[in-house]
């Protein structure tokens, strides 16, 4: 299977991009966290339980990363993305003039660029050659793209709450807009690389100077049928970039009424926004990313204005709300080994997928026997006066369980009864690509020399020190933890779920919703002692 190559997202004080590729995760004896512990003490028997949940639908309006298609995981099943964005007018009440013409040689078109970097730089007028990043799955993949207009209303802030709180929408909520969005698909070119026969490609995508005429022109201005001699006007990205129907958008924009192109709110009650999912042909699956911000609708026309007649063009920005829908058809393998969680005992394996598909809940130090609010083991260690040097927990992969899926490159430890970041995540400031950002905190895949992977480890020291030896009674609590996969190990934001946890874990990482990868860890339980599940807490004592 041809796989595309994944990268992760920051939203750091706004929206923050970062980009990396596959190959930017560690291998042993280059682990990020490390294990030289000389001089110390090491307890390495600290309770732990852990066990999998299904995190269901989750709320998924606004999010900095937008994706279709299909992603076939081996092992986990099938995730189907699609996504509806409102579009916004380049300005309020813009004047496309009178007379208003789409002619032939007018072009109306949608480009989403997808996350790449330049590979070989061009000469003269060829193309550059890119490396796609955030592609997830078979490249050799055939889709059905449909680009459809969206006729559900959709609310930026809760009417039922008196619009005081900005409006949920969920992960399982395609139903909303397929149930009114039934008009006729405006990808309807007779290409059927842009519609029924949709390829992922890598190629980038070039503009060249023209005539009125549609005839390409050389450095000279003349007519030219030599390709060698096309003037290059522009260079786009790779990305899609599939022409659009003249007549629905000379209708629907170009020709709307004053009041309707008079400010957002009424043009979005008048032009609901655009549907695109993208459903299987042939292959496997892929599943491309996209951050909506560099994506837009071009639609050139003619028109009289000022006095004169020429042609012109207008953009629509897809940077209005958005809403992603997933939907996962689990394999019969993931639906047993998710009902043979042990939320009493801890399990045997644990399952983390994204879109909404699994966490891990985990509890450290055991029972409180004598019931007064403390696990016994936390009163012995605090008995003990330890000085804390250093704590990791370590992740072993199921590898034979997987069935040859690609495991997550990265998974996210968090405060899940506080729906934060736990402190030694929050104190890192390591920085670097993506995949090494937060290196000291780590969650970074560690593969072998056959480029397998074999575990993640991520550090507690300052999270445990706090629970033992904080004097602070607000923070110095056993929370549970939470562990999730995640595509952006900078961003520590949370997405509501549609059915919590429990009455106090009701979020779960953004990082996670949008990633669609799983790894199958070995939990607490695990038959295997050299990769169960365990705490090492390396320690001194006092003199």
């Amino acid at each position: 299977m041809k796989k595309g190559f994944l990268s992760l997202f920051s939203i750091v004080g706004g929206l923050a991009l970062i980009v990396s590729c596959d190959a930017e995760y560690s291998s042993v004896g280059s682990d990020l966290v490390g294990d030289n512990h000389f001089n110390f003490e090491l307890n390495d028997e600290i309770d732990i339980k852990a066990y999998s949940k299904y995190t269901g639908p989750v709320q998924t309006n606004n999010m900095p990363i937008s994706s279709f298609g299909v992603y076939n995981d081996l092992f986990f099943g099938e995730t189907r993305s699609s996504f509806v964005t409102q579009l916004q007018l380049p300005t309020s009440a813009p004047d496309f003039g009178t007379n208003i013409d789409v002619q032939a040689t007018d072009s109306v078109y949608l480009y989403m660029p997808y996350f790449s970097t330049i590979d070989v730089a061009a000469t003269g007028n060829e193309a550059n050659t890119y490396l796609l990043d955030s592609i997830y799955g078979d490249v050799d993949t055939v889709l059905n793209l449909k680009v459809v207009e969206n006729k559900y209303t959709i609310n930026q802030f809760d009417p039922t709450d008196n619009n005081q709180s900005i409006q949920k929408y969920y992960s399982n909520q395609e139903s909303l807009i397929t149930g009114v969005s039934t008009g006729p698909t405006l990808n309807n070119d007779t290409d059927t690389a842009q519609n029924t026969n949709f390829k992922v490609l890598s190629t980038e995508i070039i503009k060249y100077k023209t005539n009125a005429a549609g005839a390409y022109l050389d450095s000279e201005g003349a007519i030219t049928t030599n390709p060698e001699n096309y003037v290059v006007k522009e260079r786009m990205k790779p990305g899609v970039y599939v022409n659009l129907d003249k007549t629905f958008f000379k209708t629907k924009v170009l020709q709307a009424t004053a009041a309707q192109l008079s400010n957002s709110n009424n043009f979005n009650n008048h032009f609901k926004g655009l549907f695109i999912q993208a459903n299987l042909v042939s292959g496997s699956g892929i599943m491309p990313h996209f951050n909506l911000a560099d994506a837009e609708i071009v639609i050139q026309y003619h028109s009289l204005l000022d006095g004169e007649t020429e042609k012109r063009q207008t953009k629509l920005n897809l940077s209005g709300t958005r809403i992603n829908f997933y939907e996962n058809t689990t394999s019969m393998l993931y639906q047993n080994g998710m009902a043979a969680q042990d939320p009493v005992l801890g399990s045997e394996k644990l399952y983390l997928k994204g879109n909404g598909g699994s966490h891990v809940i985990m509890e450290l130090f055991g029972e409180d026997a004598d019931n007064n609010g403390t696990a016994d083991q936390i009163e012995d260690l605090r008995a003990q006066n330890i000085l804390i040097n250093d704590a990791t927990i370590s992740f072993f992969i199921a590898r034979s369980d997987l069935n040859g899926a690609s495991e997550a490159k990265r998974i996210y430890l968090y405060d899940a009864t506080n729906q934060t970041p736990i402190i030694d995540y929050t104190a890192d400031s390591s920085t670097g690509t993506t995949y090494n950002v937060k290196s000291v905190f780590g969650g970074v895949l560690i593969l072998n020399s056959d480029e397998e992977g074999v575990y993640y480890t991520i550090r507690i020291s300052q999270h445990l020190n706090r629970v033992l030896n904080g004097t602070n009674s607000a923070t110095n609590k056993n929370v549970k933890l939470g562990l999730s996969v995640t595509d952006n190990a900078a961003n520590s934001l949370m997405s509501e779920l549609l059915t919590p946890v429990n009455p106090l874990i009701t979020k779960t990482p953004y990082s996670s919703v949008f990633s669609p990868r799983g790894t199958i860890l070995y939990g607490n339980t695990a038959t295997d002692a050299d990769k169960r599940l365990k705490v090492k807490l390396y320690y001194t004592k006092e003199n």
